[in-house]
């Protein structure tokens, strides 16, 4: 639907140039006056002017009335002009206005060459939610639920113990993760997981540090892996990366926790085993079992947090706790990430 046009600036050039045409005549006016002048100071007996003089009386009475004429056209055409400017936006205001309200009630209709960017803006974006709603809901449940766990936490272990628990189980989500590529990477010799890969095992990992403080470490390892996966293909999803439904990352999380279970089980023994042998042969390595060892020491002061016989916690307990957590994972995630791999 076009807005009328009807070029009132040509014809707003028209008064102009009817001036131009008017000082024209009066121009050869002046001119005729002036030799009307000059002749009559010939005297008769040089030569008889009359009929010239006559002459120049007719012209110049005939310029006269075409100066007149000039204005008088000159004025009505400035009218017209103005008439022909205020009907055009009258009309364009008119329709401007039909067009608004068709489109507000029949916004579908709109073509893209009458939208504004910031409608094109919404409009992809609603395109985009559209396409793209069952990762959104997932990603913001696992946020939810995220919180939800992490709050009840809190309230029953206490703020200290929770954030020393998150800390350390975001860091070791986040070696977990490199270290798993590195493998991947030495057997495929390519680099499978992305950034939101990483967000999702540092998010993952944080919930799993939180719920070890209940002492139920299968829970903690099916949360961590849960929203590791989750959260890590859901993002791959919302950013083209990936186009995984939920049927398939249900069945990638089962897959994997499946596989960490039974490769768990066999790699506790070899875990404990090496870790004497390790203690036991190189001084160094003394405390990655016994009393004195890292897991101990952390347990020790996770204990003291929970029951608030502490008041807070120092680098050593991130260290204790990231380093043990390691030690304890390194066999089963080694296993793991390569039976995935090859499968």
């Amino acid at each position: 639907m076009a807005t009328i046009a009807l070029y009132a600036g040509k014809i707003n050039q028209m008064p102009s140039l009817i001036s131009d045409v008017r000082k024209s005549v009066d121009d050869y006016s002046s001119e005729l006056f002036s030799m009307k002048s000059k002749a009559l100071n010939i005297r008769r007996s040089v030569c008889d002017l009359d009929d010239v003089l006559g002459m120049v009386q007719a012209s110049t009475q005939l310029q006269e009335r075409k100066s007149e004429s000039l204005d008088a056209f000159c004025r009505k055409t400035g009218e017209f002009a103005a008439d022909v400017v205020r009907t055009d936006e009258d009309a364009a205001a008119l329709i401007n206005q039909s067009k608004e309200d068709f489109y507000n009630k029949y916004n579908y209709l709109k073509p893209d060459a009458e939208k504004s960017g910031w409608e094109e803006f919404w409009d992809d974006a609603s395109e985009w939610c559209r396409e793209h709603w069952e990762s959104i809901c997932s990603v913001v449940l696992v946020i939810v639920a995220t919180i939800a766990i992490i709050a009840v936490c809190v309230v029953t272990f206490g703020a200290a113990a929770v954030v020393a628990a998150a800390v350390v189980g975001a860091v070791v989500g986040l070696a977990g993760q490199l270290l798993g590529d590195v493998i991947s990477w030495s057997i495929t010799g390519e680099w499978e997981s992305s950034w939101e890969d990483y967000v999702g095992a540092i998010l993952g990992g944080t919930v799993g540090g939180v719920l070890a403080l209940t002492g139920n470490f299968a829970l903690s390892g099916l949360a961590d892996g849960a929203i590791s996966e989750m959260l890590g293909e859901n993002l791959k999803n919302l950013t083209g990366r990936s186009n995984k439904t939920n049927e398939e990352i249900l069945g990638d999380i089962l897959l994997s926790a499946g596989i960490s279970a039974i490769i768990g089980a066999g790699s506790g023994k070899l875990t404990e085993k090496a870790g004497k042998w390790l203690s036991s042969t190189f001084p160094a390595l003394k405390r990655l079992s016994g009393r004195g060892s890292y897991a101990a020491a952390y347990k020790a002061t996770l204990t003291k947090l929970k029951n608030k016989t502490c008041n807070g916690f120092t680098y050593k307990t991130i260290r204790n706790g990231f380093i043990s957590q390691m030690w304890d994972n390194l066999f089963s995630d080694f296993f793991s990430e390569v039976v995935e791999t090859v499968i």
